[in-house]
């Protein structure tokens, strides 16, 4: 897979990472995921877990105004043919379109058995930390 594609792949994750995303956000993962966000470790075995763990952090988002995301910047390490670090920054908005926040995250994916992309990690950390170049 390019990076065009796995850029794909993020920005439709993106895309999917909204209120009333969650049932649709497991097929972005390969099970188990591992999210790492302000100190707090979270693993999920399955997509089960997974898809309501989502559906907590969406519904505390969405109380906040959250509805919606958008890659602002996106950098495509591949360190194998099927395996590659993603780092980007995001802006959430509001319905509004107003700036809610602006965070950023790495990613670790992973090709799965069916040859599409699947998460296996995700951190979230400060803009600044954003990996531009290995």
């Amino acid at each position: 897979m390019s990076n065009s594609e796995i850029s794909k792949f993020i920005h439709e994750y993106c895309d999917t990472f909204r209120p009333g995303g969650s049932s649709e956000m497991p097929k972005y993962f390969h099970c188990p995921v591992t999210m790492l966000s302000g100190g707090v470790n979270l693993q999920f075995g399955c997509t089960d877990d997974l898809a309501l763990a989502l559906s907590s952090i969406l519904s505390g988002l969405e109380a906040k105004g959250f509805s919606y995301s958008k890659i602002q910047e996106l950098h495509i390490h591949r360190l194998s043919e099927n395996t590659a670090i993603v780092s980007a920054s995001f802006k959430r908005f509001t319905s509004d379109h107003a700036v809610l926040e602006e965070i950023a995250a790495t990613y670790t994916i992973f090709k799965k058995s069916d040859l599409s992309w699947g998460i296996i990690t995700i951190i979230t950390h400060e803009l600044d930390q954003v990996i531009c170049k290995i």
